[in-house]
């Protein structure tokens, strides 16, 4: 399907009334029937459970930047965090009568692999040392030192779904994250959205233009200082 470009962020959020996509022009149904395809494509997708959280990644996910450690183009592969948490443990608090003490945070990093030598030092100095053979220590290390890139773990969902949302609590830079009466419907929660990652990274672009925190610093602008000298 030749979708021109098109991120399909104008369809996904100011769309749903209308049939065709407002970017592209393309039918609402076509644009939808792509979307499903790429969900079904998940037989690269490895998810990694660590009981409170859920790592997800694939060989596709990956964003694009120019001139990285002096290499030029490089392409840095991606990955994503759910990590379900109490929500007194990261001060949101809810009135009693809520019900829903559980927030899944989620989060966008590069894989532990693509870090700077720079970045692996500071984790190490953290975290008691960087791992250097087991892959999932290598995640476990690199999201216990810092936090990823926030997103919105609801903005890739069936249309069946509607304007339907769970609600949840904001994070500082705005993005809003479900919140859960039970942490096992948390990590429930955490299971569904990652059969949508493989759509949601079709338009990775658009979430990594978005600022992250209170300073402005975008997606994109956070994962460099990750992989890269600066």
């Amino acid at each position: 399907m030749n979708t021109n470009g098109c991120a399909h962020d104008r369809f996904h959020e100011n769309s749903r009334q209308e049939t065709v996509c407002l970017d592209c022009g393309l039918p609402l149904e076509e644009v939808l029937q792509e979307w499903l395809a790429a969900l079904r494509r998940r037989d690269k997708m490895e998810i990694i459970d660590f009981g409170c959280s859920m790592w997800a990644e694939d060989p596709a996910w990956t964003c694009t930047f120019d001139g990285v450690e002096g290499d030029g183009e490089r392409n840095v592969r991606l990955g994503v965090l759910f990590l379900a948490q109490d929500t007194a443990d990261i001060g949101a608090f809810f009135d009693d009568d809520t019900g829903r003490p559980w927030v899944v945070i989620s989060q966008i990093y590069p894989l532990p692999e693509e870090l700077s030598t720079r970045y692996k030092a500071a984790v190490g100095d953290c975290m008691g040392g960087w791992p250097e053979e087991d892959h999932r220590d290598k995640i476990v290390a690199m999201t216990g030192y810092a936090s990823g890139v926030p997103f919105d773990p609801q903005a890739i969902r069936p249309a069946s779904a509607g304007d339907k949302r769970i609600p949840g609590v904001k994070m500082p830079a705005g993005v809003e994250m479900p919140c859960f009466a039970t942490a096992e419907e948390a990590r429930t929660f955490c299971r569904s959205a990652a059969e949508t990652l493989q759509a949601f990274f079709w338009m990775i672009g658009f979430f990594l233009d978005k600022p992250i925190n209170l300073m402005g610093e975008t997606g994109w602008q956070y994962i460099r200082s990750m992989v890269g000298r600066q």
